[in-house]
């Protein structure tokens, strides 16, 4: 018989029906004292005098990942279990479950002669953080010369971590915090324990060794002047063991690492290399000077204002310090001492001219300069029927030059403006030569006549 001594409960007519073993049951109530019919419905557990009952313990009911959790059953004869997540059996009274990061339910049914009863556990299983630790001696292998101190960092993918916890604490700064900073006597392995706010822990190490020999090396540089624009290699070579070499600056170098490397500053600089063994440095610097260029500028007779196709412009390079030049024209390059130049194009448009002026320590400089050539002409063409007895006859592009001479022709020669040689034709006993002149371009040219008596040069316009 059920006693019920709630005071609303009291007013109410109830259908109860009769309970006989242990269970959840409702009661449905009908209000009979409001005006309209409610109807309220109460989940009860009963446990039916005389009968056992279903009880589950378990080992953790939150516990961090790793960590199996153990659920054990009494009370019953016979058990079954059932659950998204692995157990390692589904009979017998007691279970183990697979630590997998998330919150689960297992379902357990008891059976005796009675009949069965089940019961629902929750567990949930946090996940652990991670842990690496890094050293600022990473690049010295984990090295630092005896006196020295080296940096110790626990990197995790928790964003805030609860704790972390160093030891031992030998020769430690703290035995706690992300970052302690170690000043060993000696090599010591360090432990970090870390911890997320779950209080779910994981641990790592990282040692810290101690170096007591520093290297020893010389260091040259091949060559030791230069030009501005050239370079020179820096060899660092050690005489003991180097671990590693460290140059700086590193703004005008190859590299920052290594025993040989390129340097190419523009003005003398001073380099320092780090020689580096067990944590235990030692530096030195070597100087790479630099050497003034050569000033160079220049003059044109033009003023750079244009000229004709039979004009010419002169330029003259201006340079203190250069003893030769290279001049690079449209068609040829001249290598000579002169500082000046007779140009004479026969390309019309903007031809460019370009000096490098050399001094005495092989240092140069250079300018372009720009001959602007008109397609007109100063003064009325002229062929060779001009002259008395030496004549060049030309016609148009593709026909035949006759050149003639009142003595025996030896030699003709024909060059472009800019002093090229486009041809050169011996000629035997001869005072009247016809030349081919089908691979010539139209424009101006000067030809030479070299004859027993003596050279004419005349130019000539080929259309």
């Amino acid at each position: 018989m059920f006693v019920f001594t709630d005071h609303i409960v009291r007013e109410l007519f109830i259908d109860l029906l009769c309970i006989h073993r242990t269970g959840r049951f409702a009661i449905l109530r009908k209000n009979l004292a409001m005006k309209r019919i409610v109807y309220i419905i109460l989940f009860l557990s009963v446990v039916a005098s005389g009968q056992a009952q279903l009880v589950v313990n378990v080992s953790d009911t939150i516990a961090c990942a790793e960590t199996n959790i153990v659920l054990t059953a009494s009370g019953m004869d016979s058990y079954s279990w059932s659950s998204a997540v692995v157990l390692d059996t589904n009979a017998g009274d007691s279970v183990n479950t697979e630590p997998i990061v998330g919150t689960h339910t297992i379902t357990v049914t008891g059976t005796d002669t009675s009949g069965p009863d089940t019961l629902i556990v929750s567990i949930v299983i946090n996940p652990n953080p991670t842990v690496v630790i890094q050293s600022s001696a990473v690049n010295d292998n984990d090295f630092v010369c005896l006196g020295n101190s080296a940096t110790l960092t626990a990197i995790s993918d928790t964003a805030v971590l609860a704790s972390v916890m160093w030891s031992p604490s030998t020769a430690l700064d703290t035995d706690s915090g992300v970052s302690v900073v170690s000043t060993p006597d000696s090599t010591i392995i360090y432990t970090a324990t870390v911890y997320n706010d779950y209080g779910c822990s994981v641990s790592g190490t990282k040692s810290v060794k101690v170096g007591t020999s520093y290297p020893a090396f010389s260091v040259s540089a091949d060559p030791v002047t230069i030009c501005p624009g050239d370079s020179s290699e820096l060899t660092a070579t050690p005489t003991t063991v180097v671990s590693r070499f460290t140059w700086s600056p590193a703004a005008t170098l190859s590299g920052s690492s290594g025993s040989l490397i390129l340097a190419g500053p523009t003005t003398t600089t001073a380099y320092t290399v780090v020689g580096t063994r067990d944590g235990c440095s030692v530096d030195t610097t070597i100087t790479l000077n630099v050497l003034v260029p050569p000033t160079l500028t220049y003059t044109q007779s033009s003023g750079g204002a244009t000229i004709k196709l039979d004009e010419t412009d002169i330029i003259t390079a201006v340079c203190a310090e250069c003893v030769s030049y290279v001049w690079k024209l449209p068609n040829s390059t001249l290598f000579t001492t002169q500082n000046e130049q007779i140009i004479s194009p026969n390309t019309a448009g903007a031809n460019i001219i370009k000096i490098k002026g050399i001094d005495s320590n092989s240092c140069s400089a250079s300018v372009n300069v720009t001959v602007n050539v008109d397609s007109s002409f100063a003064g009325t063409p002229f062929g060779l029927n001009e002259l008395a007895k030496d004549e060049v006859k030309a016609i148009q592009k593709g026909e035949t030059m006759v050149v003639s001479a009142g003595s025996t022709i030896r030699q003709v020669a024909i060059y472009n403006l800019l002093g090229e040689q486009v041809m050169n034709k011996a000629v035997a006993n001869k005072s009247l030569e016809q030349i081919s002149i089908d691979n010539l371009s139209t424009g101006v040219y000067v030809v030479l006549v070299k004859t027993d008596i003596k050279e004419t040069a005349l130019k000539l316009y080929l259309n």
